[in-house]
């Protein structure tokens, strides 16, 4: 669980599948704004959050471990 920059309850999940922050609380949603991160192996991606993705499309490197 994250915390919701509204009702600053710790109530809010990722969703994967529309790459939100949605609070369980209050119900807003927060969109996660992509950013081009690139791996060592050089193949460049979008990164959602630290976890999203978990590894490189490419090489299979894990990004979380």
């Amino acid at each position: 669980m994250f915390q919701c920059g509204k009702c600053k309850e710790f109530e809010s999940k990722y969703d994967y599948r529309t790459k939100c922050f949605i609070c369980g609380n209050c119900n807003r949603k927060r969109i996660a704004e992509p950013k081009k991160s690139k791996c060592s192996c050089g193949n460049i991606y979008d990164e959602y959050t630290w976890f999203d993705p978990s590894g490189c499309s490419e090489c299979g490197q894990s990004f979380v471990d």
